[in-house]
């Protein structure tokens, strides 16, 4: 999914749409998209893509899998964290049900932006975590983060190898769990460094993950016609 500089401006693109279509139609193969979009903003990203109804989708970093949660129990502390920040231009607030997420891609100051987030997170340290992304800064439950979202798939398609693929920090918690379960894990591009690399294996961008998906889509044909 390419990243647009609010919630409502990723896309999917027509050959990435095309490339997950392949890959779900392999025999033996389950596609699942893992994202820290609520579901409901999923799938009106994805409305247009045509994806195969097969494909998993899960949202709210692994809380929202298999369907949306409704009505959010921190509404108030949403109200309280987006006050202290409501003169400040340049910003995007993404109102989740279990997360609260502001993007600052745009903000002129970035770094300036991030640092008055942590100054400001104290006070919600006891209920809420801090997931930063590229451009974003999110408060969510403690026990909320992406290898939920990897726990379910394993859980529910046990017989399954799974291969992960992320290039945000906030995949860092799937790849972590996949690297518990002894299965296969990529990062994306190169734009994390060092201890911000989880992933057992770096991929280089995302026309080497279409190789990826058509090498193996080639295998498994070629399996299958033997």
């Amino acid at each position: 999914m390419e990243i647009g500089i609010s919630p409502q401006g990723g896309m999917i693109s027509e050959e990435a749409g095309a490339k997950l279509n392949h890959l779900a139609n392999l025999p033996n193969t389950k596609v699942a998209i893992l994202t820290g979009r609520s579901l409901t903003n999923l799938k009106a990203v994805l409305a247009k893509a045509k994806l195969k109804d097969s494909i998993i989708l899960i949202g709210t970093h692994g809380a929202e899998a298999g369907e949306e949660i409704i009505e959010s129990p921190y509404l108030a502390d949403w109200e309280a964290w987006s006050s202290l920040f409501q003169a400040e231009e340049h910003l995007v607030y993404e109102p989740k049900a279990l997360s609260y997420a502001i993007h600052y891609k745009t903000h002129p100051r970035r770094e300036e932006m991030r640092a008055r987030f942590w100054a400001a997170y104290p006070p919600f340290k006891n209920k809420f975590r801090v997931q930063e992304g590229i451009g974003v800064f999110e408060l969510m439950p403690h026990n909320i983060n992406k290898g939920i979202g990897i726990d379910y798939l394993h859980q529910h398609y046990p017989d399954y190898q799974l291969v992960f693929f992320g290039d945000d920090l906030t995949d860092n918690y799937a790849h972590a769990r996949i690297n518990e379960l002894g299965m296969t894990s990529y990062q994306v591009g190169h734009h994390l460094k060092g201890a911000d690399i989880v992933a057992k294996n770096i991929i280089e961008n995302v026309s080497a993950v279409y190789s990826y998906i058509d090498s193996v889509a080639l295998r498994r044909a070629s399996h299958s016609s033997q």
